[in-house]
């Protein structure tokens, strides 16, 4: 299900979402090192918001930071705190509720297609997020070369060799 949500709602290729997907404990593990390094936090997520606006690995990095009640979930196998790796609505017709996908990073359990009524709190507190980082600086991304999916997991991997 947590595949189908991404294909369906981010127009992206399954390849890049099985990327994604595969590798969320190691996107939570590193996060800050996502946050502080520029060719990490503008790299490409299939993950949109209303549609259109392209998620990065470092917009969402900073949603869990800056609104964990909004962007983690309790989780149902440790009890622990499982980040929200994407959401979108329930339906066209549904104004409020949404589908989540959540992954704990200790005991490993997805939960994927839970649903509640955040969907415009979620949205509403990536939209700043991603209007100050990506839409009013896009000269960020050409002032450097953010890494592509396989790109930033690779060099994430060998982070964690050293």
């Amino acid at each position: 299900m947590l595949q189908n949500l991404f294909l369906a709602h981010s127009g992206n290729d399954l390849a890049f979402v099985q990327t994604y997907i595969k590798n969320f404990n190691l996107f939570w593990k590193h996060r800050e090192q996502i946050l502080s390094d520029p060719r990490l936090y503008y790299t490409r997520i299939p993950f949109k918001i209303q549609g259109t606006l392209q998620q990065t690995l470092g917009t969402i990095a900073e949603a869990w930071s800056e609104h964990a009640v909004l962007f983690m979930y309790p989780c149902i196998g440790c009890k622990g705190n499982a980040p929200i790796f994407g959401f979108a609505k329930k339906s066209p017709q549904s104004i409020y509720e949404c589908i989540v996908e959540a992954y704990c990073p200790k005991c490993r359990a997805a939960m994927s297609s839970f649903s509640d009524n955040l969907w415009p709190d979620r949205t509403n507190a990536l939209l700043p997020i991603y209007l100050e980082r990506i839409a009013h600086n896009p000269e960020a991304e050409t002032e450097i070369t953010p890494f592509t999916l396989a790109e930033a997991v690779d060099y994430l991997k060998k982070l964690e060799q050293k």
